[in-house]
């Protein structure tokens, strides 16, 4: 590629040419590392400022965080992502202004046909690529619960080679232009007259923050490289990603789990007002976890007192749904929206109304139910379930609605209407007339009486156990998936070592059991098989209470390094706590864990010095250095 610039104090044009696919555009930092491109003097421009490079034919430009930001055709681009660029498109850096030519064409006429020409003469396919066939089977619509949840947007992929060589040494790529970063899969030979089918795909790298931020549907062109050359699809396939509000009514059910933000700020606020209903329903000042530990009707009290409190203290209205992009495709609003707005559907006030269960260390359960047709379309109702002792589920789904109406009156499964707290038509219901609702909507249901069917439950729990975390929306401090998970399964070591407490040396185990994790890649460096002895040794170390208790007390040292995990993510303008971040905090905090890395033969010092190298973050001092926790 040719770039032209110049500098507005100077005037006259330079110009350079670079053989590399991707270039990086500023002035040299302050220990002396040049950029590719050097727009000095001009000091208005960041070190660095942007990144320009061609990816498969295309070219596009990214501001890298600059002061002053990056104009492309008089539109700043700061904190956009990557824009696609055309060859004599213009971009503006401080004072200077850039054109990209491609080739090496200098002029605007010559660098336009010159482009063109380039690029059409390197997308050219090769003769022996000529007559391979390439059918693709994907989802037609996909959005970021879907991508969160890890599920494969594709299907199956046949390559089909109808010429007389035999092809080999392919390599595949898929692309989803402005939204999926290229994943190559390699591809065995294909014989003259031979197919290839691929079912097994690797998990794409998605751009997860342009998928967060999609605010309205949008149509993407799905295509396939072999070879750096984009290859004619037999069917030309047309992806339409849809913002990440929009529930999959039908089909990946498992998936409605990601929408329990059970860490959402509204959440939060509701469980510290319902405890002035959980004092009156017990009549003493008690905490949700005294309540759920020596109550003898623990779970039926919360589930009431969080009932009363959306009841009397908020004035929500059961409304309609908001509009629909797809079939089997609703927008739901998160459980801020539905607070802020004080209007939800019926699945988003069980979706709230669930949050608050899980984030009370309960074992919820949301259960769809088909109430009729209406212009074609079938009319769900959600139901909100609560185990009120061991779940009864292993898997997350349970199609089979006769069991569950067991579970319901056999007493181990509380079942409510999901809008009897909300205010509207069908209602405005006593807890105890909720739980009548409730029942009704099933029993009709599983007799398939006045058009009613039952579709399935979800164990929120059994969910969680197979990978689906809550998305990271809500508001506030927010995990990703992996620091999600790895809280998630130190809660359940202790609840499984029948521990007092959940402690820092529960987390460790908690980030231990992460495939591939970073504590594993940590542990690694200093031995094979390191990582299992550890977690062998930690569990070793805990006192048992001799009780499972259904939640745990948070020890001092947990919370220390939460705390210092915030701190960490607040530095950033995400506010998003990842496994590096929660690996960090752990080492940095003085704990118990020390004692079982020195069990190991390590040091704290050496496990962040290569968690550092690991994450490429620069070394921070710990603001834990004269704290000691021994619990």
């Amino acid at each position: 590629m040719r770039i032209t610039y110049s500098f507005s104090f100077l005037g006259g044009k330079q110009e350079k040419d670079f053989e590399q696919a991707s270039i990086i555009i500023g002035r040299p930092t302050m220990d002396g590392v040049r950029p590719d491109l050097d727009l000095t003097p001009d000091e208005t421009v960041s070190r660095p400022h942007a990144r320009i490079w061609v990816e498969y034919g295309r070219y596009w430009i990214e501001d890298l965080g600059s002061k002053r930001g990056t104009f492309v055709n008089g539109e700043d681009i700061k904190g956009k992502g990557r824009v696609e660029i055309t060859p004599g498109m213009t971009a503006q850096m401080g004072e200077t202004t850039l054109a990209l030519w491609a080739d090496g064409k200098e002029s605007e006429s010559a660098g336009e046909q010159g482009g063109n020409e380039a690029a059409q003469k390197k997308n050219e396919l090769p003769s022996s690529l000529l007559r391979l066939r390439v059918a693709v089977k994907c989802s037609p619509t996909i959005n970021y619960s879907l991508i969160h949840s890890k599920v494969s947007f594709l299907s199956e992929i046949t390559l089909s080679n109808d010429g007389s060589e035999l092809l080999t040494d392919l390599e595949l790529h898929i692309v989803l232009p402005g939204y999926i970063k290229f994943q190559p899969i390699s591809i065995p030979p294909i014989p003259a007259g031979g197919s290839y089918t691929i079912t097994d795909f690797p998990e794409f790298s998605f751009d997860s923050n342009k998928l967060q931020d999609l605010a309205d549907a949008e149509t993407v062109s799905l295509q396939v490289w072999v070879d750096d050359k984009p290859l004619p699809l037999t069917t030309p396939i047309n992806v339409k990603l849809l913002p990440p509000n929009a529930w999959h009514c039908v089909g990946h059910e498992e998936v409605l789990a990601a929408f329990v933000l059970n860490e959402s700020e509204a959440v939060k606020a509701i469980i510290e007002r319902a405890r002035a209903a959980l004092w009156c329903l017990v009549k003493e000042r008690a905490s949700f976890l005294d309540v759920l530990n020596n109550h003898p009707n623990p779970v039926e009290t919360i589930v009431k007192a969080i009932y009363f409190c959306l009841q009397e203290r908020f004035n929500l209205e059961y409304g309609r749904e908001p509009r629909y992009y797809a079939d089997h495709w609703q927008i739901v609003r998160f459980p801020h929206e539905v607070i802020r707005g004080l209007e939800g559907t019926c699945i988003d006030l069980a979706l709230l109304f669930v949050a608050c269960l899980e984030n009370r260390h309960l074992n919820p359960v949301i259960i769809i139910v088909r109430t009729g047709v209406e212009d074609g379309y079938e009319i769900h109702h959600a139901l909100i379930g609560c185990w009120l002792d061991e779940p009864m589920m292993v898997t997350p789904i349970e199609l089979d609605g006769h069991r569950v109406k067991q579970w319901v009156e056999q007493g181990q499964l509380l079942l409510l209407n999901s809008v009897g707290f909300a205010h509207g038509q069908e209602a405005d219901e006593l807890f105890g007339e909720s739980r009548t609702t409730g029942k009704t909507y099933l029993d009709k249901a599983c007799a398939r009486q006045d058009n009613h069917d039952f579709l399935y439950a979800l164990d929120i729990c059994a969910a969680r156990y197979a990978g689906i975390e809550p998305m990271p929306f809500g508001g506030g401090l927010q995990f990703d998936r992996s620091a999600w998970l790895a809280i998630f399964r130190a809660r359940r070591e202790a609840e499984t070592l029948q521990s007092p407490f959940v402690g820092a040396r529960h987390l460790l185990l908690g980030l231990l059991s992460l495939e591939n994790g970073l504590m594993r890649q940590v542990c690694a460096r200093f031995g094979e098989g390191l990582a299992d002895e550890m977690a062998e040794l930690t569990r070793a170390t805990f006192p048992r209470s001799g009780r499972t208790q259904r939640a745990l007390p948070e020890a001092e040292d947990w919370q220390a390094v939460m705390q210092l995990a915030e701190e960490i993510a607040g530095q950033g303008s995400a506010k998003l706590v990842t496994e590096c971040v929660l690996a960090r905090a752990l080492l940095e905090t003085p704990t118990q864990v020390n004692r079982v890395l020195a069990g190991v033969g390590l040091q704290r010092e050496q496990c962040l010095d290569e968690l550092r190298a690991l994450c490429g973050e620069g070394r921070v001092e710990s603001a834990w250095r004269s704290s000691d926790f021994t619990m």
